[in-house]
């Protein structure tokens, strides 16, 4: 059972670094190295590491591409509050030596979930639903995985 508490704990500082401590970096970053530009920072994107992030990928002046990215962005980054859910009592149940459920949650939270949203998604929101699928498998998966926690515990 210890095992099972370093697996949750690791998991759990992970996604806060991730989902906290990364972006308000970024955002710093970001606020600091563009200080002196005339236009406001767009309060939007501050929670995700902005523009600063995209203009990696993105050449100066493609509008339409960084308005693409960071609609994308804005819409992919909400998976990170459910992603972990599913790994969590995945990991646990490998802690409890109970392998074949915890098989069984990582295929659900890699493979099929994924498959089940990308089917039903993208024909009705098109390239949209394409960056809405990993949230949705991940609620999915959260949702299959407590289920299958409740029923370990009660």
């Amino acid at each position: 059972m210890p095992m099972a508490y370093d697996i949750i704990g690791g998991i759990v500082t992970s996604t806060v670094l991730t989902l906290v401590i990364v972006p308000i970096a970024y955002t710093w970053i970001y606020a600091f190295t563009h200080r002196k530009e005339k236009e406001p920072y767009h309060a939007r994107q501050s929670w995700l590491a902005g523009p600063w992030a995209l203009t990696f990928f993105v050449q100066p002046g493609d509008t339409a591409l960084m308005e693409l990215s960071l609609t994308a962005l804005s819409i992919f980054v909400l998976s990170y509050l459910v992603k972990w859910v599913d790994i969590c009592v995945s990991s646990y149940f490998t802690a409890l030596e109970q392998p074949a459920v915890s098989l069984a949650l990582s295929l659900l939270g890699t493979l099929v979930a994924p498959l089940a949203a990308l089917a039903v998604l993208v024909p009705c929101l098109g390239l949209t639903g394409v960056w809405w699928m990993p949230f949705c498998a991940g609620v999915i998966s959260a949702a299959v995985s407590l289920a299958c926690l409740r029923r370990l515990v009660f």
